[in-house]
């Protein structure tokens, strides 16, 4: 069973968060209540 990383906020430090997962191989889920990264 894997295990799914959730990120909160798709601001800098979300985007940057996700970044760092991704770079580890982690499977990403990301929530912002905007449909706009950044």
């Amino acid at each position: 069973m894997s295990k799914i990383n959730c990120v909160i906020g798709a601001g800098a430090a979300g985007l940057k968060a996700i970044k760092q997962c991704v770079e580890k191989s982690f499977d990403v889920i990301c929530y912002d209540r905007t449909d706009n990264l950044g």
